[in-house]
């Protein structure tokens, strides 16, 4: 534990010029919409659910509250009871839900920073609306296949007759304990001990993982048409290494990762299929802040200036004390 807090400081000090203040000046309005600045100013679940888990995370009820209003008051559930995805501006100019699908890591955002702000801010009515949002993910994007349990990325356009596409960096596996904890259902520990198996297969000469995979009959394979790893992923290491903290059985997840920091710059993707780099670096930084947890070493590459919405999120994950991912209940 002393090692982890000696992490938590040195992240702190090199990355405290984004703070929650900061991250709530450039992306959140004053009505609580959460904006994407780099993505035509669209709002999506994942930012929202994000912005809830910072905001309880910072002990700040009433920006909780604001988001969750403007979510309840923007974005209707679709008929599987999960939120679609995105909202934004269409082509004629009107502003709205612009995908009906849902992306399975926002809902999941969604409900874990309720169940967080429940026990926190005692509001019992957000344990609710999270129990609701578990059953619909349970019966919307939950899988039973050969013996085995998967959540798949969005209720539609995720299963094929022969395969399922995944993304692993869905697989967060303190948001899983927390709901196998508050339902008593042992479905979401499967889903752990799956993700586990899935990780420890990893791909190229870097050992890592890509942001889309593949599965079929007990094998998991890159796909042709998407075999890097790249924005999707880069989130494995940073939530498996704070998970890792209690559980060092998942070592081996993240093995490859070490390789990363030696590269010299952070790439924008890595093709898994070629075992090549790109050369042009990442100048959102996203990549180097998620292995800022996960190998201090490498901060002192990283900027530390507001980028984009996604790297300064993923700045603001490294610098959160342990006790905001504890699932251990509030008394």
């Amino acid at each position: 534990m002393f090692k982890v807090w000696i992490v938590f400081f040195i992240v702190v000090t090199q990355l405290d010029a984004v703070t929650w203040e900061s991250f709530k000046h450039h992306y959140i309005q004053a009505d609580g919409r959460v904006r994407d600045p780099q993505n035509g100013e669209i709002s999506h679940t994942e930012g929202i659910g994000y912005a809830m888990f910072f905001a309880v995370s910072f002990n700040d009820q009433a920006t909780f509250e604001r988001l969750d209003r403007w979510l309840e008051d923007n974005i209707p559930k679709n008929e599987k009871g999960l939120y679609p995805w995105k909202w934004g501006k269409d082509g004629h100019g009107h502003w709205g839900v612009l995908d009906p699908n849902n992306a399975t890591d926002g809902d999941m955002w969604i409900a874990y920073a309720r169940i967080k702000a429940a026990q926190k801010f005692h509001l019992p009515q957000q344990q609710t609306k999270a129990l609701a949002q578990l059953d619909a993910l349970e019966k919307g994007v939950m899988l039973r296949v050969e013996g085995k349990v998967f959540l798949l990325p969005g209720a539609e356009g995720f299963v094929h007759p022969a395969t399922l596409t995944l993304n692993p960096s869905y697989s967060i596996p303190f948001i899983l304990e927390t709901f196998g904890r508050v339902t008593a259902h042992p479905q979401w520990g499967e889903l752990t001990t799956n993700a586990k198996e899935m990780l420890r297969q990893r791909f190229s000469l870097y050992g890592i993982h890509p942001d889309w995979i593949s599965y079929h009959q007990g094998v998991y394979s890159l796909l042709v048409e998407k075999p890097s790893f790249s924005y999707d992923a880069l989130r494995i290491p940073l939530f498996w290494s704070i998970w890792y903290r209690s559980h060092p059985d998942t070592s081996n997840v993240l093995a490859g990762y070490t390789k990363l920091t030696k590269l010299g710059y952070f790439p924008r993707s890595i093709d898994l299929l070629h075992n090549s780099a790109s050369l042009y670096e990442d100048h959102s930084d996203a990549l180097c802040r998620s292995l800022a947890f996960f190998s201090p070493s490498t901060i002192k590459d990283c900027h530390d200036t507001n980028i984009t919405y996604f790297s300064d999120a993923i700045a603001l994950f490294a610098v959160l004390p342990p006790s905001c991912y504890d699932d251990t209940p509030l008394h």
